[in-house]
């Protein structure tokens, strides 16, 4: 597939088309991030994460094995695509998170507030008016 293991974290370039290289550059940069970070969560709640805390190490693991089919969309050029993926899945998994963690008074309601401004960057108005419904109800 890549010719080369740093082809992988390189951002992919369209030079027809300068907003769609600013949000896979973006996309790309999250990618790189959510690819790296659950591990090391992983690896924390493993050592010293509690039962609740250890329950969500296998949506942990689905995020990070999910950047690699989000890399290559944004690669083949399905840059929405891959960002309404992306922000879903996220948004199902801090739901998901929540609801076995803490619930969503603490770091979920970050985790939405983030969601929103990537959609409403990413995707327009639209996805942002729908994130928000469903992030209201998740908190309702």
């Amino acid at each position: 597939m890549w010719s080369k293991g740093t082809d992988f974290f390189k951002k992919p370039v369209f030079p027809e088309d300068e907003q769609k290289t600013r949000h896979a550059e973006i996309l790309s940069y999250g990618s790189v991030l959510l690819l790296i970070f659950p591990p090391i969560l992983i690896s924390f709640n493993l050592l010293f994460g509690t039962d609740a805390e250890n329950s969500i190490n296998w949506v942990l693991g689905l995020i990070a094995l999910l950047q690699i089919v989000i890399r290559w969309m944004l690669w083949r050029g399905f840059v929405n695509e891959s960002a309404l993926i992306l922000l879903t899945v996220g948004w199902v998994a801090m739901t998901e998170i929540s609801r076995h963690v803490a619930g969503v008074r603490d770091v979920a309601i970050i985790g939405y507030v983030l969601i929103l401004l990537a959609s409403g960057y990413l995707l327009g108005w639209r996805a942002t008016i729908l994130f928000t419904a469903a992030s209201v109800a998740a908190i309702w």
